[in-house]
């Protein structure tokens, strides 16, 4: 069995500085919404949350930090009616004894429900999210987290959970509670799902490193089931180069350069040539093989100035550069497509368990492509969460 909660939590954000430094239990991690990934959290979108009770009184140096906020804390409802309450106590907290078990993590409001495993209890999520606890510690905390983020419970939960009129999806452990649950057992394909699950997490956090060098990776890598597209960041990898690989457009001996300290705008007149153009007058030139140029052309915003122009680096070998890029995209191809086989496996079994035909089960997969499909990378999220949404006719 498992324990819903949904509670709140003391939500004062709070840096790992003085007097946080010296009294970290004083401090909890939560979550970002966007960090909720399929399976696993990511370890660097969090932020800290004070959590303070009437149990242990906290250091003074930690009451003096929160003085400023006094009035502001002593005039909550829960604490104005209630003398037995101390102003700098927590409103609501969750059992720390709880948070520190295995469990499964969704947040509370989003347009597609994502749920994370922390099977280590190092988490204590905000009361923007929903929290699935075993009541025991044999409980199948991965096996959830497999069913939870199968396509086929979430077709269920957009038909039969909660889905108020402004979102998509509502996680609170009533509905939650009536999600049709089948136990495990002894079915040896439920320690498969578990197995998966864990093998998707690992394949996500293998992802995340990547992201400064993928375009939009950071929502493609919240849905398994998508594969890219993958597009190496020009920029961001010439960033990464080592010094020694580097030159400016004003060392470049491959290129001439004609700039002036006048901003303008960027055109590209012929493929041998770039110009700066303020109004109809040509306050910069840079003339160079069209590859240099295309490259230099991409990483300039439209407007800009002439001595931005001169400072600006391109790799020295661009075979050398191109091949690196190409490196980079394939290693985060085999990833994305890994992580698609393994997700379509954890689907399958899904549908096994729950006594689904196969025929059945080949739709539920083709819908999960087909939505993950119709989701653009670069879309916004309307909702609290950082799901990735589908069509609210087909919701």
């Amino acid at each position: 069995g498992f324990a819903l909660f949904f509670k709140g939590l003391f939500l004062l954000a709070a840096a790992l500085t003085e007097p946080w430094k010296s009294h970290p239990e004083s401090l909890v991690r939560s979550p970002e919404p966007e960090g909720v990934l399929y399976g696993v959290i990511d370890p660097e979108l969090f932020v800290h949350l004070i959590w303070l009770t009437s149990a242990s009184q906290p250091a003074p140096a930690v009451k003096k930090a929160l003085e400023p906020w006094k009035p502001l804390l002593e005039a909550r409802a829960e604490f104005a009616r209630n003398a037995r309450r101390t102003w700098w106590e927590t409103c609501w907290p969750r059992s720390k004894t709880d948070l520190a078990q295995p469990k499964v993590i969704a947040l509370h409001r989003t347009d597609r429900g994502r749920f994370a495993l922390d099977e280590t209890g190092s988490w204590s999520p905000s009361g923007r999210m929903s929290v699935v606890i075993g009541k025991t510690d044999e409980a199948p905390v991965a096996y959830l987290c497999g069913c939870l983020n199968s396509e086929l419970l979430d077709l269920w939960y957009s038909l039969r959970g909660r889905t108020p009129r402004d979102v998509w999806r509502d996680y609170e452990p009533l509905p939650m509670g009536q999600i049709p649950y089948r136990r495990p057992g002894d079915d040896p394909r439920a320690d498969q799902v578990a197995a998966l699950v864990r093998e998707i997490a690992a394949n996500r956090l293998a992802l995340l490193p990547y992201r400064p060098l993928v375009r939009h990776l950071g929502r493609i890598v919240k849905d398994p089931w998508r594969t890219g597209p993958v597009e190496i960041d020009a920029a961001a990898l010439l960033a990464a180069l080592p010094v020694a690989e580097q030159v400016s457009v004003r060392l470049d001996t491959e290129i001439t350069a004609s700039l002036t300290a006048q901003r303008g705008r960027v055109l590209r007149p012929a493929a041998d040539e770039l110009v700066l153009m303020n109004g109809k007058t040509v306050v910069g030139q840079v003339a160079g093989p069209a590859e240099r140029l295309d490259l230099l052309q991409q990483l300039l915003p439209q407007r800009t100035e002439g001595t931005a122009v001169a400072a600006t680096l391109l790799p020295k070998s661009l075979t050398s550069f191109a091949g690196l890029a190409e490196a980079k995209r394939a290693e985060v191809q085999a990833l994305l497509d890994a992580g698609r086989q393994l997700v379509e496996r954890v689907e399958r079994l899904v549908c096994s368990l729950y006594e689904v035909p196969d025929e059945l089960a080949d739709e539920v997969v083709a819908h999960a492509v087909a939505r993950s499909a119709s989701v653009p990378s670069t879309g916004e999220n309307t909702t609290e969460g950082e799901g990735d949404g589908e069509a609210a006719a087909e919701a």
